[in-house]
């Protein structure tokens, strides 16, 4: 599948490469209507890269994850239509990694939009969530976890504490000062040394929170 993303607009679109993609997108759209959520299942590894399941017409139910020290509470999605995101190109599978970061970490699946023509065939366009104070489309991980876009951050009256909080990666955590209305750090203070990765025991510095 070719993913695109569109930051500006804050929109993903997937156009089919294969013929069996073809065909789920297909069925895909004759089950979807806009404002439909295409729900996170899980992720496959596939050697350094993954691949996302998402449901249609699926319902969440809770989970749990451990990953070393940390535990993950999370709401995975099961039943539906199933469909494996799944990148064509290395450009593609960055892509789908992103992505599953977005589902993991914040929106917890995809809110279909439309669909429409790209390169002559026809496309799925989708969004990550819309921002809990203005409504805006988001696909950015970090304003994703928060459910606030960055315009509605830059105008938070900040309420900072200290905690567990990501660094400039999703899977890289540590403890620092973050708003606990838009999720912004702290300006000009840098997040306690050392940092955790998840599901390590390393620790590795990372100097920039969200």
């Amino acid at each position: 599948m070719k993913v695109i993303l569109n930051h500006e607009l804050a929109t993903i679109t997937l156009l089919p490469v294969e013929t069996k993609e073809f065909v789920t997108l297909i069925n895909l759209l004759g089950a979807l209507k806009p404002g439909d959520k295409l729900c996170y299942g899980g992720r496959k590894d596939e050697g350094e890269f993954c691949a996302i399941i998402l449901r249609a017409g699926g319902h969440d139910e809770p989970k749990i994850e451990k990953h070393g020290s940390i535990t993950h509470h999370f709401r995975k999605c099961v039943g539906g239509i199933e469909f494996v995101l799944r990148g064509s190109t290395e450009d593609d599978k960055h892509a789908v990694g992103y992505l599953r970061d977005v589902c993991y970490y914040g929106s917890n699946g995809f809110i279909f939009l439309t669909d429409r023509t790209a390169e002559g065939e026809r496309a799925l366009v989708m969004t990550a969530t819309h921002c809990q104070h203005c409504g805006a489309q988001m696909i950015d991980r970090g304003r994703c976890e928060w459910k606030t876009c960055a315009a509605c951050a830059d105008k938070c009256d900040h309420t900072y504490k200290r905690g567990l909080c990501h660094g400039g990666s999703a899977e890289m955590a540590g403890m620092g000062e973050f708003c606990t209305k838009c999720g912004c750090g702290k300006l000009n203070v840098k997040p306690e040394l050392p940092l955790i990765r998840h599901g390590e025991s390393k620790m590795v510095r990372v100097d920039n929170l969200y």
